[in-house]
């Protein structure tokens, strides 16, 4: 808890940035569904509001409701900033060229969001998923790493679900067959009514993978172990809108800091709501975060 508490008191130096509300796919646990069609790419003026931005920080996260590979500019976005170290979150569907995505050789980790290694499953939990291509991208990274000897960290996420409690096996056999560096099971957000009533089911099921993980030299997340920290910060989100957000759940629940079209970055991280999410009162009623050991540290704490 005092290791939580120090982190949110750290001035970012990560940033988490959507950058296209499209995608291909309709998982059943996304808020996109709640938003309705919108395939809107990030703005040239939002772009250039966020340059001083991107170039103040040591790491930038490409993340969001849309895929991030549906966004043209996204190879040239990551081009423009050889200092920053870049994070991707993908469903892997889309077909990847990684020696012009790592032309700067800036990408440090590329996450893939799978959620069951059978295609009926898959295709209940998202619509019509392409493993082809996934498979296909799997490959290409392999062979990138191998002949360029890059260390661009590979992760599996899987976000638990009705449809895939008995897949959590079998999504370990398959990050050690396709050489993922990393194994992460995510909780629904939004789902705590889901979680309470299988919460038998899902621990059993993460200690299970957890064991195999542990043989086949996996490094394991255990979504009951972790919150919203990367690296060392909660890194705010910044929306296609100019919405800025101090994480990701207050990104969920819509409680914007403040907007970059109407006030300066800085600006909005140096006032008086943002300093208050910083003494993490916040993370005392995040619903997300209670379902977590060290969320329930914090509840804790703050109530002695």
């Amino acid at each position: 808890m005092e290791c939580m508490e120090k982190v949110l008191k750290n001035k970012p130096n990560s940033l988490a940035v959507e950058v296209t509300y499209r995608c291909n796919l309709n998982c059943v646990y996304c808020s996109k569904r709640e938003l309705g069609e919108n395939h809107r790419d990030i703005s040239k003026e939002l772009l250039e509001r966020l340059d001083p931005v991107i170039k103040d920080m040591k790491r930038i996260v490409i993340c969001g409701i849309g895929e991030s590979f549906l966004y043209s500019g996204l190879y040239d976005l990551i081009s423009n900033y050889p200092k920053q170290k870049f994070t991707i979150v993908t469903n892997g569907t889309i077909l990847i060229d990684y020696e012009i995505l790592d032309a700067q050789k800036n990408i440090e980790q590329i996450i893939y969001s799978v959620d069951a290694v059978e295609q009926e499953i898959m295709d209940k939990i998202c619509g019509k998923y392409r493993f082809d291509n996934l498979l296909r991208n799997l490959d290409l990274l392999d062979k990138y790493r191998r002949t360029r000897q890059r260390r661009i960290t590979s992760i599996l996420n899987c976000t638990i679900n009705k449809y895939n409690l008995g897949q959590m096996e079998k999504l370990v056999e398959f990050a050690k067959t396709y050489n993922f560096n990393v194994i992460h099971f995510s909780l629904p957000r939004g789902g705590e009514d889901f979680i309470d009533k299988e919460k038998e089911n899902i621990t059993a099921g993460i200690e299970r993978a957890k064991e195999m993980a542990k043989n086949y030299k996996l490094f394991f997340v255990n979504p009951f172990d972790v919150c919203c920290v990367f690296y060392d910060c909660v890194p705010p989100y910044i929306t296609l809108d100019g919405n800025v957000y101090a994480c990701a759940e207050t990104l969920y629940i819509s409680d914007s800091l403040g907007n970059i079209f109407e006030r300066p970055y800085d600006e909005i991280l140096n006032d008086a709501k943002y300093k208050e999410f910083q003494t993490g009162q916040s993370c005392k009623k995040c619903g997300f975060l209670q379902n977590t050991f060290i969320g329930r540290q914090i509840h804790d704490g703050y109530d002695r």
